[in-house]
């Protein structure tokens, strides 16, 4: 069979899907029919992937036109494949797909895994939206229901049955068992960025199980990842979802990255902690009537704000390339940069200007800037650096890029924030906010796109931070 043969296969298997969700779309009048076929079908094929080129350079290709694809429905709002909310969903989904098209390239055993968890994603969390909807009755956490949960669970075990069957991947009963118990746990707490957090999670619980090196390392990871858990809940900095969700993000680290990370993560977090703690009294006025995200952190605000380092550690710990290493500083940095120039920063004696249009804003509005602000997340920044030097290597160039690289994300961040960020305006009492309900009342949308929150904002800003430490060590 020829390439271009191929090529047309898995464009008409594509185009035949789009076609049969655009017909039920129309006939019965119901998009979440429609959607939950695209999810389905486009996990599904993996398996023409598989079949037709594992391996290659040309899953690569076709998951980056998916991507595009994607970006374009999502621009649009096409009702057939989009949510009516905007949500970026099914981006979430390709850009999962290319990452682990890029992992698997002339790795068969990568390519397997990323089988594993594009499948459970597309059938598990379909099943899950599906189930739960029509026979829902038991809610067990944010409008999900323990119906949907085992539905997700059961279309895991089964997906990874068929897996084994077709194409001997090697999974056990229990390996089987135990990584649709984590699909599940994950489509039940990671909201809008499920169709992130649950191939990241499958990919790297899968890859521990077939590597199967240490498992005193293995256990003394699990052990740390439930101290986390409750550290975080002791003191009361994340809701009960996002504790599970550090509970695995931790485990994942410190498995990856040993003790070395988890040490860098500690030193980095604990400046946020103080701060937050010492400040909390001073600050808390502020933040709670303008950021309609402060307080106890929820699990859309982990998330975002450290499944990029997590996976970045998780990269370096499968290749040893060091600028991974660096893109996990640099993500840890701008992360705890941006925090503490939003804590710090609503203590300045003047208010902040808007980074754009040097105008006076209120404290706490996103976009806005303080000398005091600006300066000590440099500093944080700095810091980064300096923590890399004393516990990986002094390497000069490397800490040059993390500084500046976390630094260009924390600027990015107030740039989106003045620019795109939705920001509000209470009707009783005129204050900008960014909360949509203010006084008991529904705020007007002044500015910005509505979908883009605080949280989504920081993740695209995380990203941006790795990404160019990425380049910038790339091109050394």
């Amino acid at each position: 069979m020829t390439l271009i043969t191929k090529y047309i296969i898995v464009c008409a298997y594509f185009l035949l899907v789009m076609g049969i969700s655009f017909a039920i779309s129309k006939i019965f009048k119901n998009n979440e029919i429609s959607r939950n076929i695209v999810h389905i079908c486009a996990g599904l094929g993996w398996i023409f992937y598989k079949v037709l080129f594992p391996a290659t350079i040309h899953p690569i290709i076709i998951s980056s036109g998916c991507v595009l694809l994607t970006l374009i429905t999502s621009k649009f709002k096409i009702r057939f494949i989009e949510r009516e909310s905007g949500s970026f969903g099914t981006v979430f989904f390709t850009s999962s797909m290319l990452v682990m098209s890029l992992l698997g390239y002339k790795n068969q055993l990568l390519f397997n895994i990323f089988g594993i968890a594009i499948i459970c994603l597309s059938c598990g969390d379909a099943m899950a939206n599906i189930i739960g909807k029509r026979y829902g009755t038991r809610t067990i956490y944010m409008k999900k229901s323990i119906q949907g949960t085992v539905a997700c669970f059961g279309a895991s075990v089964l997906a990874m049955f068929v897996l084994e069957y077709l194409f001997g991947i090697g999974l056990n009963f229990v390996d089987i068992c135990l990584l649709a118990i984590l699909c599940a746990i994950t489509e039940l707490f990671a909201g809008d960025y499920d169709n992130i957090a649950i191939p990241a999670v499958l990919y790297m619980t899968a890859y521990i199980i077939f590597i199967k090196e240490d498992t005193a390392h293995f256990y003394i990871s699990l052990a740390v990842g439930l101290f986390m858990f409750g550290f975080a809940m002791r003191l009361k900095l994340l809701n009960i979802a996002a504790s599970f969700m550090l509970f695995f993000l931790v485990f994942i680290l410190y498995y990856f990255g040993g003790v070395k990370s988890f040490s860098f993560l500690m030193l980095m977090f604990s400046v946020l902690i103080v701060i937050e703690k010492v400040l909390k009294r001073r600050t808390s006025d502020i933040f709670e009537s303008v950021n309609k995200e402060h307080g106890v952190r929820n699990e859309r605000q982990l998330l975002a704000n450290c499944l990029v380092a997590v996976i970045t550690v998780v990269i370096y710990g499968i290749t040893k390339e060091v600028m991974y290493l660096v893109a996990f500083s640099v993500a840890i940095g701008e992360t705890i940069g941006d925090s503490v120039a939003s804590d710090v920063g609503v203590l300045s004696k003047k208010e902040p200007i808007d980074i754009c249009s040097f105008r006076r804003v209120p404290r706490g509005v996103s976009g806005g800037v303080s000398l005091i602000g600006t300066a000590v997340s440099f500093g944080v920044c700095v810091y980064a650096a300096v923590i890399y030097a004393f516990i990986y290597v002094f390497d000069l160039y490397s800490l040059l890029v993390i500084a500046f690289s976390s630094f260009a994300g924390i600027i990015l961040d107030s740039i989106l924030g003045a620019k795109i960020q939705a920001q509000y305006q209470c009707i009783i009492c005129a204050k900008i906010t960014e909360k949509e309900c203010h006084c008991q009342k529904e705020t007007k949308l002044i500015k910005g796109n509505k979908i883009l929150d605080n949280t989504r904002v920081n993740m695209v800003c995380n990203v941006f931070s790795a990404g160019l430490a990425c380049l910038l060590m790339a091109i050394r």
